[in-house]
């Protein structure tokens, strides 16, 4: 591509600091580009169609199934989504935005193996990928839970931690949490954490909780 003059998968993505699933479908996207071969896009972020100018062979869907169902030689996501196998092809580039937030609470001493179990039952259940998650935002009171700190370092993932006051700014939807107000004076932890952390966003999973953790997810706006 850079022989050609053509813009490329791979440099769309550190521009954009996307994760690629897999790095071997760059490859073969790239051949489909200088085969002038059509390549069917799913975009909700809008970045694709600029970063290639235009090039006509680029066909953008709404959905996924529109795009498989377009004929097109190759296909390139841009989503969160976990993508079943059945919707998986050779063909196919995945593009992962960093744009969801994890908001955990959890008890004193709880596991990182624990905490992990929880995280992702949770993001299969909702079809999300572990690989967008941008940050995990809980409260202060956290800062030295040993569980927390290994789940976020064996994922290369940034904490980012709130005090009770600024917790207790949020409109959550979910009743305030009588354990969390003893604890540390916050009203709830999970969800308030996840929507401040997300700049505005929107909550995808309300807050369950599950043994010795409590998880809320929400994308950022």
């Amino acid at each position: 591509t850079d022989a050609n003059c053509l813009p490329s998968f791979d440099m769309l993505a550190k521009e954009e600091g996307w994760v690629i699933d897999d790095i071997s479908r760059v490859k073969t996207l790239s051949a489909l580009l200088l085969d002038n071969e059509e390549i069917a896009v799913v975009d909700p972020t809008g970045r694709v169609r600029p970063f290639f100018h235009g090039l006509e062979k680029l066909s953008f869907y709404e959905t996924f199934m529109d795009a498989f169902k377009s004929g097109a030689k190759g296909h390139l996501f841009i989503t969160n989504r976990h993508l079943p196998p059945q919707a998986q092809s050779k063909n196919l580039l995945v593009l992962r935005p960093k744009n969801l937030v994890l908001g955990i609470g959890c008890n004193s001493g709880t596991s990182p193996e624990e905490i992990e179990e929880v995280i992702s039952v949770n993001l299969k259940r909702i079809f999300l990928s572990i690989k967008s998650v941008k940050c995990i935002a809980t409260a202060s009171a956290k800062r030295e839970e040993t569980g927390l700190l290994a789940f976020a370092a064996k994922w290369g993932i940034p904490l980012e931690f709130y005090e009770s006051a600024r917790l207790n700014t949020v409109d959550a939807p979910s009743p305030p949490s009588p354990h969390a107000l003893e604890a540390i004076g916050a009203v709830g932890v999970a969800e308030p954490a996840a929507l401040l952390a997300s700049g505005g966003g929107s909550l995808l999973l309300k807050k369950v909780k599950s043994g010795n953790v409590t998880l809320a997810i929400a994308e950022t706006g």
